[in-house]
């Protein structure tokens, strides 16, 4: 990957630089973000890395659950709390999963005036377990490859 500096409009109006557009703008977001699909069955799921918004949000929401614990004390409360992991997969899986056999999520819900997070983490939560299990570890596969293919993009 080059990195390159662009300078963000110009403090000298006789100087001609470069300023930011939406394009510019739209690339910092998604520069990192990973989409793929998962088939299980005969359902295709298409997921996509969440934002770093997106993940503190969530963990904000499960922050108070675990209190002052970190590491492999905050992961035991979830492994031997099994509706608090379900709670956390859910919320992360409403929020990155695109579509189901290429409709997306919104459209499987019916009152679209309420939260569709929230009404996408329901859907989410009544799926069988080992459906959840299965997006749960190919949502983690995506986020350990894109923090290693974009670590790695950065050394070069």
């Amino acid at each position: 990957m080059e990195i390159t500096h662009k300078t963000f409009g110009s403090s000298d109006p006789n100087k001609e630089e470069e300023t930011i557009n939406k394009n510019d703008l739209f690339q910092l977001l998604e520069l990192g973000r990973i989409t793929d699909e998962l088939k299980i069955g005969e359902v295709l799921f298409k997921m996509r890395t969440l934002s770093a918004v997106e993940l503190s949000g969530i963990y904000k929401t499960f922050g108070d659950s675990l209190g002052k614990m970190e590491g492999e004390d905050a992961q035991k409360v979830f492994v031997e709390d099994n509706s608090k992991y379900l709670s956390l997969s859910s919320a992360i899986l409403a929020h990155a999963i695109e579509s189901v056999n290429n409709i997306p999520m919104e459209n499987l819900i019916e009152d679209i005036d309420d939260d569709v997070m929230v009404l996408k983490k329901d859907i989410i939560s009544n799926f069988q377990w080992p459906v959840i299990h299965a997006l749960m570890d190919f949502y983690n596969e995506m986020a350990t490859r894109a923090n290693t293919d974009f670590g790695t993009e950065l050394k070069k």
